[in-house]
């Protein structure tokens, strides 16, 4: 048996890669590319690698790397890889620039230069550059690498420079050439036309040509490149003609004549031939006229006052459809000068542009063969505009006129003008009209401004005026007589008559016989004519009062004589008679000075303004050394007409006749017909009438006095009271009684009336820092700074009324009513049906009578429980909480405002602002309190404030109308999802209401600082669901607010900031937080803008 062994072989696999080439050798091995041996098992090979020419090895890998040469030792197959790479070619700059005075481009293969500019390129590349100059330039040659040659090829075996040359070309030429027509002359910058006519100028050359006359003809204007008379100017940018054209002036002109210019359609126009004649010689013309009868209708022609006519045939050349008249036109002898040979007269059809002219057919005015006529064609290119009807109409139930530009309606209602003229109108309504306002091309009320680009119909509409009429009543006071009269009016005591508004009424009051007009109350004041507009019920009081008495009497323990009166007297004098007193005592006593409305012991002047006392002071000569005073005491009760000092004595039930009591206390009821002075009114005492002065200590009641002195305090006034003080006369924290009236003088502290029956006041001031309450205070009140008005205030005029007042601290609080939830609130309840002025028809009446509410049939009602204004309308009931009322000077109308807050501006100017109401608080307190929530308060804001814990509150705002629900519900607090966010509630509660009826109010989340909001952010919109959109920087936010307001650290600055929140809700939409200046903070949830 014979056993064979063969050798174990492995396959050496060689290949190369790369860019290069290159050759691999060894043991039995030469590889160029790729090759291959099989060598016995163990063996070791060693391999080389030699890179070609151009080439460079990179290394091995597989089983060998590296540079090195390969050892591989054949315990396997194996495989060697060898890399060799093209060695680079260097790269050299190609720098290309331009010279010369000219412009162009240098392009090459990869190269393109405007300026300059510059490439790299591998070893020995040939790169071929031409040069291509602009339109204005030419192409000079190279220099630098390219020198010499016409086409640049170089090689780029070294970095090489380039320079193309570009000059300018040579500018263009151009040739003028100049025509002369007639006997003249053309000059300009190098040509002279006489003999120089033809010119050449360099490119864009401005040259400037005048026309100079010769004697005895005229310059027609230039034809050609230029028009016209004046100096022709042009540019000399290619070959120009230009014809300058001199007549003679010895030519006969024609001229046409059109009028009107510009004409439309359906107007007339008048078109006239003239012979401007000169000192030639006229005596017949053939004329021939065109107009195109597409915009002409033929009317007439007429002769001149000099010619004779003949219309011939028209001539065969002529087309009829364009309107062409041959005209014949003759004199017995000829004329000379300007006039007139005929005149055509043609409507105009239709719109556009067209030419009227006429041509000499025959030259019958000639001369030496020549026409006479400066002009063979004259021609007239008129402009016919469009027109378009204005038609105005009236209506309404008045009357009225419109006039305008061409029109006057009235009679005149329609007319027809050119296209686009801007026509004003303006309607002007006729007595006991007014102009409500236009409809159809024009609204408004002031001057319709119509631009006729179309036919154009405009009602102006008239309404008869409904003449509000108002009352005027007249009162007589005092205790004389007179009557008033006036515009039909003669009152002899108390009377009243209807005028229409704004009448102005004139009153003259007429004294009686003993008695004297002292001066008008109420709206007039003074004691002249009572002048008085009725734009509002007016009342009028005319103050009679007795002629004045004077009083005149002697008292002491002497005796004497007063002139003109003995012992004493009393006299009644005319109103502002002054009377001069002398006082002769007897022998055995002495004067010792006068009493009452005198001093001292020179002669007594009295002027009789009023009833006045004066008494004589005589004294015996026996008794002096004694206090004269000390000799009259005054009596304790009854009866007392001396003068008297009571020292501080009580007198209980006295009465003052034509005497002067001082330093008395007063007891039970005092009648005052003379003076009382520097005494105090013990309570329960009661003084009427009279004067009084000094300081009074009012503790009681003073009734229908004149006051003359220096202060009154404390107590109660009551009746009328004229305060005739000539030192400032005060009456200082004092009640008033029903129905009191005070004129003159000054109030200070506490001034406290009756608020159902309240005091006039006229003619006086009251102090700083004083309160006001139960008072009506006419026009002529001065109100000092500050003074504090409070309940029961009314004023005669809203224009009385300080414009930064709140009225509701005017106002009465509405009669207390037991009901079971009241909302913690600042608000206040007052009555509205009640008024601030006086005479006022109630607050809440004014706001039924606006056209809103009385045009449907709507009353608004004030709800007595919680004093909030209601309207039902079908099944909805409107409900606003009043929270402002002021002065404006707004129109009468209800304006909605924001979040659904509405302003009520009544005809007498009273501005009542509402917000939304809680329609049911016990519903909702109940609730609320049901979640652990017993606190609800109602902020000035509107916005319900529902605190929770020391961290957290609810915010929320009602709608301000529930409505009628017909499922059965228990009534309470319920909730139900945002129609506008997913996974967000919304509050509402069913109540019943007074009339048993079951309803629907919602409660939507509100901002919890609005204030801050409104400061900081813009384009604000709370929509009435709870919808909210704002500004804030240059982002915009919408959403739905969270109910929920946490407390956090206040920012330093007073301005609202925004901050993203990941999605809350789970809409899958980024939120926001809001964050206020005071810390506090609240989730808003995004909502696509809708």
């Amino acid at each position: 048996m014979t056993a064979t062994f063969n050798l174990i072989e492995y396959e050496l696999t060689v290949s190369n890669e790369g860019t290069g080439s290159g050759h691999i050798t060894g043991q039995g091995i030469h590889c160029g590319k790729d090759c291959s041996k099989h060598y016995v098992k163990d063996t070791l090979v060693n391999l080389t690698a030699a890179p070609s020419a151009g080439s460079t090895f990179v290394g091995w890998r597989g089983a060998c790397t590296g540079t090195t040469d390969c050892t591989v030792t054949m315990s396997a197959a194996q495989n060697v890889v060898a890399t060799f790479n093209l060695i680079p070619l260097p790269e050299y700059l190609l720098t290309v620039s331009k010279i010369g005075t000219g412009s162009g481009h240098v392009t090459g293969n990869g190269i393109d230069c405007g300026n300059e500019c510059t490439r790299q390129y591998v070893e020995n590349t040939v790169v071929t550059l031409t040069a291509k100059p602009d339109a204005t330039s030419t192409f000079a040659g190279w220099r630098g690498d390219c020198a010499d040659t016409a086409t640049c090829q170089v090689t780029m075996t070294a970095a090489q420079n380039i320079t193309a040359i570009f000059n300018q070309l040579p500018p263009d030429e151009f040739a003028l050439t100049i025509n002369s027509v007639g006997n003249g002359r053309v000059t300009g910058n190098g040509i002279d036309c006489g003999s120089d006519c033809t010119e050449l100028y360099v490119e864009n050359t401005q040259v400037t040509l005048t026309a100079t006359l010769a004697v005895g003809s005229t310059f027609v204007g230039w034809h050609g490149a230029c028009a016209g008379t004046s100096i022709c100017q042009m540019t000399m940018n290619q070959n120009q003609n230009v014809t300058a054209t001199f007549e003679s002036n010895e030519k006969v002109a024609l001229k046409l004549i059109a009028t009107p210019q510009p004409v439309s359609v359906g107007a007339s126009l008048a078109i006239s031939a003239q012979i401007q004649a000169g000192n030639q010689k006229v005596s017949s013309i053939v004329l021939e006229w065109w107009f195109d009868a597409d915009f002409w209708q033929f009317n007439q022609l007429t002769p001149g006052n000099s010619f004779e006519q003949v219309f011939p045939t028209p001539p065969s050349d002529c087309d009829s459809h364009q309107g062409c008249i041959e005209l014949h036109v003759e004199t017995a002898s000829p004329v000379s000068g300007t006039f007139e040979v005929a005149t055509l007269n043609l409507t105009a059809n239709k719109p556009g542009s067209t030419e009227v002219y006429f041509t000499e057919k025959t030259a019958v005015l000639s001369a030496a063969g020549q026409s006479l006529l400066n002009k063979h064609t004259e021609k007239v290119i008129i402009v016919i505009t469009d027109t378009n009807t204005l038609t105005v109409t009236k209506d309404g139930t008045g009357e009225g006129s419109v006039t305008g530009y061409g029109i006057d309606c009235g009679p005149d209602c329609s007319e027809r003008y050119e296209a686009d003229r801007v026509v004003p109108l303006i309607a002007t309504p006729s007595a006991g009209s007014t102009f409500a306002g236009w409809h159809g091309a024009c609204a408004g009320t002031a001057v319709c401004q119509l631009t006729m680009s179309a036919t154009q119909n405009v009602t102006a509409t008239f309404n008869f005026v409904e003449i509000k009429q108002y009352a005027l009543t007249v009162n007589h006071q005092g205790a004389g007589r007179g009557h008033v009269t006036g515009q039909g009016i003669d009152c002899g005591h108390d009377c009243a008559a209807e005028y229409d508004a704004n009448t102005q009424v004139t009153l003259t009051a007429n004294a009686e016989v003993g008695s004297y007009f002292k001066g008008w109350r109420g709206a007039c004041s003074g004691n002249s004519h009572c002048i008085i507009t009725l734009d509002q019920a007016q009342d009028v009081i005319a103050v009679f009062e007795q002629l004045p008495t004077l009083i005149v009497n002697q008292t002491g323990t002497g005796g004497g004589n007063i002139t003109g009166c003995g012992s004493h007297c009393t006299k009644t004098y005319d109103v502002n008679t002054v009377v001069t007193l002398s006082a002769t005592p007897n022998a055995d006593s002495f004067f010792a000075g006068w009493r009452g409305d005198c001093a001292g012991t020179d002669e007594c002047q009295v002027t009789i303004t009023t009833n006045k006392m004066v008494t004589a002071l005589f004294i015996k000569n026996s008794d002096v050394g004694h206090k004269p005073e000390e000799a009259l005491p005054c009596p304790t009760s009854g009866l007392i007409t001396i003068t008297c000092n009571a020292e501080w004595q009580t007198l209980t039930d006295v009465t003052v006749v034509r005497a002067s009591v001082a330093n008395a206390v007063f007891a039970g009821t005092i009648y005052n017909y003379g003076w009382i002075s520097n005494s105090t009114i013990q309570p329960g005492a009661v003084l009427i009438g009279g004067i009084v002065t000094g300081y009074m200590t009012n503790q009681g009641t003073m009734k229908d006095f004149d006051f003359r002195g220096a202060r009154i305090t404390g107590g109660t006034l009551s009746g009328d009271i004229i305060n005739n003080s000539q030192v400032g006369g005060t009456f200082q924290n004092v009640h008033l009684a029903a129905n009191t009236r005070i004129s003159g003088g000054q109030l200070q502290g506490v001034i406290a009336g009756d608020e159902n029956a309240p005091a006039w006041l006229e003619n006086l001031t009251v102090k700083d820092n004083s309160q006001l309450s139960g008072v009506i205070m006419s026009g002529t009140v001065q109100l000092g700074e500050p003074v504090n008005l409070g309940k029961g205030v009314r004023f005669t005029h809203q224009k009385h009324m300080p414009t930064d007042l709140e009225l509701m601290a005017l106002l009465p609080d509405l009669p207390a009513v037991s009901v079971d939830c009241v909302l913690q609130t600042s608000v206040q309840r007052v009555d509205l049906s009640k008024d601030v002025l006086a005479p006022g028809e109630g607050i809440l009446t004014a706001i039924n009578a606006l056209a809103d509410f009385k045009n449907n049939g709507w009353v608004i009602t004030q709800a007595a429980d919680y004093g909030y204004l209601q309207l039902t309308v079908d099944v909805l009931r409107f409900a606003v909480q009043p929270i402002s009322v002021t002065s404006t000077h707004h129109p009468a109308a209800m304006e909605l405002l924001e979040q659904q807050n509405v302003r009520f501006v009544t005809d007498t100017g009273i501005g009542i602002l509402a917000q939304p109401a809680v329609q049911a608080p016990c519903t909702l307190q109940n609730g609320l309190a049901d979640l652990g929530l017993p606190e609800v308060i109602l902020q000035i804001n509107g916005n319900l404030r529902i605190p929770a814990t020391d961290e957290y509150w609810y915010s929320a705002r009602p709608d301000w109308v529930s409505i009628e629900v017909g499922f059965e519900n228990a009534p309470g607090l319920f909730l139900m999802d945002s129609p506008h966010i997913i996974g967000v509630a919304v509050v509402y509660t069913i109540f019943i209401d007074n009339n048993g009826t079951q309803r629907q109010q919602f409660f939507y989340p509100a901002f919890a600082q609005p204030e801050v909001l409104y400061s900081t952010a813009k384009n604000v919109v709370m929509d009435p669901e709870g919808l909210v959109t704002f500004k804030l920087g240059k982002q915009n936010y919408h959403g739905v607010l969270d109910y929920l307001v946490t407390k956090g650290s206040p920012l330093t600055e007073n301005q609202l900031q925004v901050a993203p929140m990941p999605d809350v809700n789970g809409d899958g939409k980024e939120d926001w937080l809001l964050i206020y200046s005071n810390g506090e903070r609240q989730i808003l949830f995004q909502s696509a803008l809708e």
